[in-house]
């Protein structure tokens, strides 16, 4: 600690640990070995400060300072030593080694004050010394908001297009975070320099590095704001003073230097890329820790070798924390042991008070050390001291009995009974009965001093006291008016700074839930989440990151802005989940920003009777609660829900299943499980329409029901995708559709799969689905799976194939989940952690087939293809089919398929008929000598899904914009002579236009970020300020030859009239294609529904989902993001989006279209149906019923099983 009297080796170590940012309340803390305390590695400002030779000697009157940065956390420290007029020997001399320093005061900041600014004062106690120190702590200049500023990218994108807006695109270069900070510093450095020169406001690279909102930081920098000068005003540069040769100096330059090497360290911290890019001269950095001793008299022996020279130290010292008795005598662990009886004795003669913790401590020093030169100096002291009666507890000081026990004596003023009591329990257990003894002797000490009873009585008894309410909340550092759920934040803070108090936190939870009988408190308690720290994959997963993925603080920060944006109801949870992550990954700047973030609040909101509902995030599993809310809208679905026992699939005992969906046998437990399903999604989507409660949560058991069984399908999915099976096309990349018996390019008819007798699977029960064991350990009876497949497979007549095929991608049973496990957890607790890593390894369109998949298990066919294949009112919803056109030297080969969605690949910036042609388009196979492959529809389902494929084999995401326009024609991807001959017109005319765009991108794309006119332009202007002054740069004057300027600028000028015509034909190509197909609108989509993903990290991995939703009834789209409804005014930031907002914003990465004429029929996006005691408000609110009532759907033929004709659907109220 600083305010303690210590030699200068451990005031050199106090420097280097102590963390300015945190204010004095820390200062009396002992062993504050904290994760967010930074290490410092200071550097020094050579330009403000005095540091004496080597091996010189101080003179009277002489003034030394180091003036120092830290090139971790930026904050900064002035050591100042002064020697009066009186010094006649100063130190170090022989009779005193080192300086011992007497604290003498000081003033000092907490985190809030103004400036930061803390100032410690010390004298040497030598009495031919008695020189004066001071040491002044600075927080950074440059505060989270001035830093965010310059690194952001979202800022640095904001300024640059403010400036490109003023002053055209090819007028402002885009910058880097290093770039912008390199253009600050050189600001800073010109005012330094004086030279007063003003910087328009105006100015482009102002714009592009401060913009409109700098304001602020440049005038606590002391710059002026002329608006009369330029046309929008210029700011002025401060005129500092030079330093002096001695005194403080002028406060603005010692600002402005901070500031510098400020930039200096954010600038080191940048990613090399950008560093890369930066045209900068080199930042020399002095590290300071030899100049601190150089100034303190310390020798170097003190030192670790590398903090000899001018490299990154590696402190000896400071290695890690010491025992306390080094701390008592003021040295640290490698000091010289022949000087460790000096120091006891400066120690005694400037405290005498407390001189038997000073002769206590020398005897553990000795002990520790095991020296025998100073055990046996011990031993003699000890001789020579007078022997007394008294007890072995009036022995001990009573500032000595507070230090034992962990309190500081400076600090017992403020303190209570209960606070000493509390620190007394909490203590971490003492490692021997003789130091149990001690820390017993040193509270009967405390409680005879303050005449307390209770302290008093548990000295006696020696046993745990259990806490009080006011203890519990002493404890963890809480108030009375300490929300119960802050609580939990509270306690996870604690057990990061010391684990080994999880007892005691529980203890202090349970205090506080009987207190306030708080059934919340008690739950956690139950499950042990309270006291026990969240796991850190989990904090990572929920905050949408991986935790092997590097990221900044800003990131990190960002990423638990958006997702508390998104999920206020879920706000203590990502509270906890970024404290988790600030703990695991060391990082001190996060635990700052926690610090300093409100306590987490929910606020209800009450909506009209007639507005949808929201849906609670039950887990990571925001894109299920968007999932389910299309699914609500879609009213033929919501219709078969609400009446499934109607349409239920029928079960006869002893008669075998034969219903087949997506060319696989249906058992009848997967029915009974699909049946389960549909139950749960009923009971969701009537409390939806009746509650009175702005949120809906859903049901654990919908959540399991819904993401369970989609993970074979994603597992296959990914066995095509992240494979060679991807389709390879030609200068582009498209993908096929999803079909359910084959991929894009399998020539060959798949096994069909087939299913166990319904005997054998009638037998197994249908059981809880969150096991934690992988299916691969599943054993039904007893019988290994592929044993009781072929097994059945015998049972129906069949004898098993002699060479096993694939393995059914149908899951089997699960045995039932246990009652609780090794960590205690509740099975709710458990049963949402399955189903949050179950979320996290599938997405929007996986899940989207499996509830469909399972509703059509549910319930009864209408009729049976040729294949066995079940039609339902499912299929004929979402189901169409396509062709595969496989083109060969000897003809067409075709292949039809049904299909649930299009699956289309992203990877650059386009429209929806873009996206649609990489999917439909001809391409070359890769692999197979003169083959391509085309697709084509033969039947559109009334309701088409497209999945847009943003990730690649890295799971990296592409966030280029997709615009989508809210109606699209579908006519010509339709199978037809006629329809296909335009696309190959069409197809002729992307290859031309392919070409093309491969020789833009040639002109414009270059390692210099220049088009090569630009590139050109420039290289010529370069040059030419070269020739015209040769003379003065010590040039030949000849060097640059005249021809090569007037070669290169007419080069420039060829490129950009061939720049010019290629975007004359690119626009000529895009209205030729459009021409083709401008007369096919004959089958036009609306569009319904756009999921949003949206990933701080580019990943398609974590992030968060969220949904639009057209509202055809009242003409209008909503935002739906878990709890959060919203009406949208103006939809265009998703239907036509800015790559720059796609972090912040989202990307499009499922879309719903739906046929134009049945689009009213098919969709009713808010359906609300409440119940009596909502009827009553709805009466009072003079609401009127509408179409929003329920609607049941009469367009179905059940004669026929196929929907009316569109021109004679009708809604029935």
């Amino acid at each position: 600690m600083l305010i303690r009297n210590q030699t200068s080796p451990r005031l050199l170590q106090e420097i280097h640990n102590f963390d300015p940012r945190w204010g004095p309340s820390r200062l009396f803390e002992e062993d504050h070995q904290e994760t967010d305390w930074c290490s410092h590695v200071y550097a020094t400002n050579t330009d403000r400060s005095i540091i004496p030779e080597p091996n010189s000697r101080p003179k009277p009157g002489v003034t030394w300072r180091v003036a120092a940065t830290c090139q971790k956390c930026r904050s900064h420290v002035d050591l100042i030593l002064s020697y009066d007029q009186d010094c006649t020997n100063a130190c170090p001399s022989e009779d005193h080694p080192f300086h011992h320093l007497i604290y003498t005061g000081g003033s000092l900041a907490e985190p809030g004050d103004e400036g930061g600014e803390g100032i410690y004062q010390f004298k040497c106690s030598a009495q031919t010394c008695q020189a004066d120190l001071t040491l002044q702590f600075q927080r950074p200049v440059l505060n989270f908001k001035d830093v965010t500023h310059f690194i952001f990218p979202y800022e640095i994108q904001a300024r640059l297009r403010e400036a490109r807006k003023m002053h055209g695109d090819d007028k402002v270069p885009s910058r880097n975070a290093a770039e912008s900070l390199r253009v600050f510093r050189l600001s800073v450095e010109d005012a330094l320099r004086g030279s007063g020169r003003s910087i328009p406001a105006g100015n482009a690279t102002f714009m592009s590095v401060f913009g409109s909102t700098s304001g602020d930081l440049l005038e606590r920098l002391e710059f002026s704001f002329d608006p009369t000068r330029d046309r929008n005003g210029a700011w002025t540069p401060p005129t500092p003073a030079p330093h002096p040769t001695e005194g403080a100096g002028d406060p603005t330059r010692s600002t402005l230097e901070d500031v510098r090497d400020e930039i200096h360290v954010l600038i080191t911290g940048r990613p090399s890329h950008e560093k890369e890019r930066m045209k900068a001269e080199p930042f020399e950095v002095r590290y300071a820790q030899l100049d601190f001793a150089r100034v303190l008299g310390i020798p170097l022996s003190l030192l670790a070798g590398s903090a000899k020279e001018n490299i990154l130290p590696t402190l000896a010292p400071f290695a890690q924390p010491i025992p306390r008795f080094y701390r008592d005598l003021g040295i640290v662990s490698n000091f010289p042991m022949r000087h460790v009886s000096w120091a006891h004795d400066q120690q005694f003669q400037a405290d005498y008070a407390n001189g038997d913790l000073y002769t206590h401590a020398l005897r553990e020093v000795a002990r520790e050390t095991g020296n025998e030169e100073l055990q046996i100096e011990v031993a003699t002291r000890e001789s020579l001291a007078p022997n007394t009666d008294a007890s072995d507890d009036e022995t001990i000081s009573i500032e000595e009995a507070y230090r034992i026990i962990g309190i500081d004596p400076d600090h017992i003023k403020f303190l209570q009974d209960a606070h000493i009591l509390t620190t007394y329990h909490s203590f971490s257990g003492p490692a021997n009965e003789q130091e149990q003894n001690m820390r017993s002797q040193a509270l009967k000490v405390i409680g005879k001093q303050r005449k307390s009873e209770a302290i008093l009585t548990a000295a006696a008894k020696d046993t745990h006291v259990p806490m009080t309410y006011e203890q519990a909340l002493s404890f963890l550092d809480a108030q009375s008016t300490t929300q119960d759920e802050f609580i939990m934040s509270l306690v996870t803070i604690k057990l990061a700074e010391n684990a080994s108090l999880e007892d005691q936190a529980r203890e202090a939870v349970q205090a506080i839930a009987e207190y306030r009988n708080s059934d919340m408190l008690r739950t956690e308690l139950a499950g042990t989440a309270a006291v026990r720290q969240m796991d850190k994959e989990r904090a990572h997963r929920l905050l949408g990151i991986d935790i092997g993925d590097v990221l900044d603080s800003q990131h990190l920060i960002t990423q638990y802005e958006m997702n508390s944006t998104d999920q206020p109801s879920r706000s203590a949870e990502l509270r906890e989940a970024l404290e988790v992550v600030a703990q695991s990954r060391n990082n001190e700047e996060l635990t700052n920003y926690i610090r300093y973030l409100p306590p987490t609040t929910q606020q209800s909101v009450d909506l009209p009777i007639q507005e949808p509902r929201g849906l609670n995030n039950i887990g990571n599993t925001c894109y299920l609660a968007s999932l389910l809310q299309y699914i609500n809208t879609i009213q033929p679905v919501r219709e078969l829900v609400r009446n499934i026992d109607e349409y239920a699939q029928q079960l006869e005992a002893g008669i075998a299943m034969t219903k087949k969906v997506d060319d696989s046998a249906v058992s009848k437990a997967q029915v009974r499980r699909a049946l389960n399903f549909a139950r749960e999604l009923d009971k969701l989507f009537v409390t939806m329409a009746s509650t009175r409660s702005s949120v809906v949560t859903p049901e654990i058991a919908l959540a399991r029901l819904t993401l369970d069984n989609a993970v074979d399908e994603q597992v296959r999915r990914r066995s095509t995708i992240g494979s060679d099976r991807r389709p390879t096309l030609t200068k582009k990349e498209s993908g096929p559709l999803t079909t359910i018996t084959e991929t894009a390019i399998d020539f060959t008819e798949s096994p069909t799969n087939t299913a166990a007798d319904d005997k054998t699977m009638d037998d197994v029960p249908l059981v809880d689905l969150t096991s934690s064991g992988t299916k691969e350990e599943v054993v039904l009876n007893g019988v290994p799976p592929e044993t009781a497949s072929n097994e059945a497979a015998q049972t129906n007549g069949h004898q098993p194939p002699s060479n096993p095929v694939a393995p059914s991608q149908q899951p089997p049973p699960v045995p039932p989940r246990p009652q609780g496990n090794a960590q205690g957890q509740t099975g709710e607790t458990a049963e949402k952690q399955q189903v949050e890593r179950w979320a996290q390894q599938q997405d929007v369109r996986e899940v989207v087939a499996n509830i469909l998949v399972q509703l059509r298990w549910a319930i009864k066919g209408d009729a049976v293809t040729e294949k066995g294949e079940q039609v339902d009112k499912i299929s004929k919803l979402f189901y169409g089919h396509d062709q595969v056109v496989t083109v060969k030297p000897t003809g067409e080969e075709r292949k039809s398929n049904p299909f649930l969605e299009v699956i289309a690949y992203l990877s650059h910036s386009c429209d929806i008929y873009s996206l649609l042609d990489g999917a439909f388009d001809a391409s070359v196979i890769e692999a197979a000598d003169g083959l391509s492959q085309y697709r084509e529809i033969d039947q559109l389902p009334p309701i088409l899904h497209i999945s847009i494929e943003r990730g690649d084999f890295s799971r990296t995401k592409c966030e280029e914009p997709l615009r989508l326009p809210e109606h699209i024609f579908m006519d010509r991807y339709m199978a037809s002579p006629e329809m296909l001959e335009k696309r190959r017109q069409a197809w002729q005319l992307k290859a031309s236009l392919l070409e093309v765009m491969d020789r833009k991108m040639a002109l414009t794309q270059t390692e210099v970020g220049l088009e090569i006119p630009q590139a050109l332009n420039s290289t010529t202007e370069y040059l030419q300020h070269i020739s015209e002054n040769a003379n003065d740069l010590g040039l030949d004057p000849g060097l640059i030859d005249a021809q090569l300027l007037e070669g290169m600028g007419k080069s420039a000028e060829v490129s950009r009239r061939e720049l010019e015509e290629i975007d004359i034909s690119v626009s000529r190509f895009q209205q030729q294609l459009d021409d083709i197909f401008a007369g096919d609108r004959q089958l036009p989509y609306r569009l319904h529904a756009v999921f949003m993903h949206r990933s701080g990290q580019a990943r398609i991995d974590g992030g968060h989902w969220f949904i639009y939703i057209y509202d055809t009834q009242n003409t209008l789209w909503r935002r739906y993001n878990d709890e959060t409804i919203t009406k949208i005014a103006d939809p265009k930031p998703f239907l036509d989006p800015i790559k720059e907002r796609a972090r912040e914003e989202g990307t499009s990465s499922f879309v719903v279209y739906v046929r134009e004429d049945v689009a009213d029929q098919l969709v009713q996006t808010v359906y609300r149906q409440p119940g009596p005691e909502m009827q009553e408000v709805r009466d009072a609110e003079g609401q009127q019923e509408t179409g929003l009532s329920s609607v049941k759907i009469s367009n179905w033929d059940e004669d026929t099983a196929a929907w009316k004709d569109p021109s004679n659907w009708t809604t029935a109220k």
